[in-house]
């Protein structure tokens, strides 16, 4: 059982018994016991996030002009990843021209970029 659950228990009982003073009290109680619950949500929500830009940080690797994953082959956007640590892909627009000039673009800056004789 929760500590939810036993303030409410707690509450039926006192109301029962007739004391609405105490009744109240323990309905304001139980009221800041849910705001500290979805509090605590959020903090674990929000620490849940941090290690999961931390993990990312520590296997983000640059080899110019992009950041690479070791596990993953796809360029990441070095705008997306240097201004907000966002790990947003970046997507290869295809090959123009005879120059061997290959172009890619971020979907989610609109960030474009141009390579020569990439790989």
């Amino acid at each position: 059982m929760s500590i939810s659950d036993n303030a409410k228990e707690i509450a039926d009982i006192v109301k029962d018994l007739g004391d609405m003073e105490l009744y109240r009290k323990i309905i304001e109680l139980e009221a800041e016991i849910l705001e500290l619950t979805r509090g605590t949500h959020a903090l674990e929500k929000n620490i849940e996030d941090l290690n999961h830009v931390l993990e990312l940080k520590e296997n983000m690797k640059f080899r110019e002009p992009f950041y690479y994953q070791e596990t993953d082959p796809a360029p990441f956007c070095p705008n997306c990843w240097e201004k907000n640590k966002l790990a947003i892909h970046v997507f290869n627009s295809g090959l123009r021209g005879s120059s061997r000039t290959t172009y890619f673009d971020c979907k989610s800056c609109a960030s474009k970029f141009t390579i020569a004789n990439f790989r």
